[in-house]
């Protein structure tokens, strides 16, 4: 059994810090549920930009969250943007992987990777502090700046398995978002696990559709 891991909201939940600033830093009534999914609806609008160089991961936050807000009519002029950053940074940098993850990752004689979207020096940040980088060998850790292409493209699961020295068939790919990681992941000829952790979109991409760790674990260890 050969599995790969998208990180953001498969290996944790990405709403979580999100919620420490929405609670610490915005006075009035918010949905939180629905100010996260703003959020990641723009950040996948935002992230070419970014994947290209041509925005700072700061500048996507700034806009993503302005577009949010907006979104659900919160007075964004009595919003501290640059403040609201730094805590979400913070909180970041203290996410934890569940026990069951680290349980299993500990105990597996599975070959895992991770292979996620983002800026590689801020992802690599964000793995170390969730302590992956100590149960995941760092030939098995890949980000889409490092590799030129970022998820749905299948060139980068490709380079992935390249640099794996793998190939498709041999390996599946968990991820939380259907469009970017089961679309991209099946293109290039992976097997497919929907870890759909918030009940967002699903298709045939999917070749087994989860919706908590657990059941992702469970069904890992029926497939090795």
């Amino acid at each position: 059994m050969k599995a790969a891991f998208d990180f953001d909201n498969t290996l944790y939940n990405l709403q979580t810090p999100l919620d420490v600033c929405v609670d610490e830093l915005i006075e009035e009534p918010i949905d939180k549920d629905q100010f996260y999914l703003l959020t990641r609806k723009y950040n996948e609008e935002l992230f070419p930009l970014q994947q290209a160089g041509k925005i700072t991961y700061d500048e996507i936050m700034r806009r993503r969250l302005r577009l949010a807000m907006e979104d659900l009519h919160v007075d964004v002029s009595r919003i501290d943007l640059d403040q609201f950053i730094r805590r979400y940074k913070e909180a970041q940098d203290h996410i934890q992987i569940s026990d069951l993850y680290r349980t299993y990752f500990m105990t597996t004689t599975d070959e895992i990777a991770i292979l996620t979207n983002g800026d590689n020096t801020r992802q690599r940040e964000k793995l170390a502090a969730a302590g992956l980088t100590e149960l995941i060998p760092a030939d098995h850790i890949f980000t889409s700046t490092q590799l030129g292409y970022a998820k749905p493209d299948p060139r980068v699961f490709l380079k992935m398995l390249e640099l794996l020295g793998d190939k498709a068939e041999n390996w599946y790919y968990i991820g939380d978002n259907y469009d970017i990681d089961m679309v991209g992941a099946k293109s290039a000829g992976l097997h497919t696990i929907h870890l759909n952790r918030h009940r967002q979109n699903e298709g045939p991409c999917s070749d087994h559709t989860v919706y908590t760790e657990a059941e992702c674990i469970d069904l890992l260890k029926k497939l090795a």
